[in-house]
């Protein structure tokens, strides 16, 4: 959540560039089945944090979906926020076990077939090394990344994030 700050700010100009009348507006959604335990889960402050930046910047929050480790309700979920906003902000769902989907879904959403991005890979490769470790083979996943999408790298873990303008939005 550290690295959303460009992000939130590079979307805003844009939004405003292109509608400078309009109050940009758009969903979170958050691809991690431990927020969906409500008798003792976790609580969700992602989600707040995002709301708050977001807000500073001028965009309006409409919508926030949570959705557990399920490929198909995660690209259903990600479909239907594709359909309702300019902006759609994914949290989770980026690291190395199985059921990190979010990869898999916006590639199924969007159409657009992942890769291993040298650069994701480097990047990830690099904060290792700092630590100390070497990659393992389930890391390797975390530089898969959809076709023109944009890396975010990570300035607190080995996961990148990414940025993909799809249908000129």
């Amino acid at each position: 959540v550290l690295f959303l700050e460009p992000l939130v700010l590079r979307l805003r100009l844009a939004e405003r560039r292109r509608h400078p009348h309009r109050r940009p507006r758009g969903p979170v959604l958050d691809p991690r089945p431990e927020y969906l335990d409500l008798l003792g889960g976790r609580l969700d402050t992602n989600s707040l944090f995002i709301a708050d930046r977001l807000a500073a910047c001028g965009i309006e929050l409409r919508y926030k979906t949570t959705v557990g480790d399920d490929l198909s309700d995660i690209v259903a979920v990600l479909k239907t926020a594709l359909r309702r906003a300019r902006v759609v902000i994914l949290t989770g769902g980026l690291g190395p076990t199985i059921d990190d989907l979010t990869r898999e879904a916006v590639a199924q959403a969007t159409g657009h077939r992942l890769s291993r991005r040298k650069a994701a890979l480097d990047g990830m490769i690099a904060r290792l090394v700092e630590w100390g470790r070497t990659p393992t083979t389930t890391q390797f996943r975390q530089a898969m990344i959809p076709a023109r999408a944009e890396i975010l790298f990570n300035p607190v873990g080995t996961a990148p994030g990414f940025s993909l303008v799809w249908k000129g939005t």
